[in-house]
């Protein structure tokens, strides 16, 4: 299987064009559930903590995604913190266990507000 290399079409997008592909962005408990199209994966929602971002899951359409969003909002409101990232595509065997680290509930992630 060949390397997918078709995020590099986000490269310099403007901020029109990534929120175009938002299906939902909240901070949650000192995360962020980011939900959202990407050329690679298509539709996934990742947790965003101080160690980065965590893609969670994928969704083969947008009705899906903006349930599964939804859920993520949920778990993480629910105190959930040990998650599965899941890796590239079928690369499962990059799929890991991971706790989030909110650093006393402050992302200390630098945010783009461009």
């Amino acid at each position: 299987m060949p390397f997918d290399m078709s995020f590099l079409k986000l490269i310099g997008e403007s901020k029109e064009e990534r929120e175009n592909r938002t299906i939902g962005k909240e901070e949650i408990n000192g995360f962020e559930i980011s939900t959202m199209w990407t050329p690679d994966e298509g539709y996934e929602t990742a947790i965003i903590d101080e160690n980065g971002a965590h893609p969670v899951e994928r969704y083969k359409n947008v009705k899906k995604a903006v349930i599964g969003h939804k859920k993520w909002i949920k778990k993480i409101k629910l105190g959930k913190r040990k998650i599965k990232q899941i890796g590239w595509s079928d690369m499962k065997f990059m799929d890991k266990e991971i706790i989030l680290n909110n650093n006393g509930g402050k992302n200390g992630r630098r945010r783009n507000t461009n």
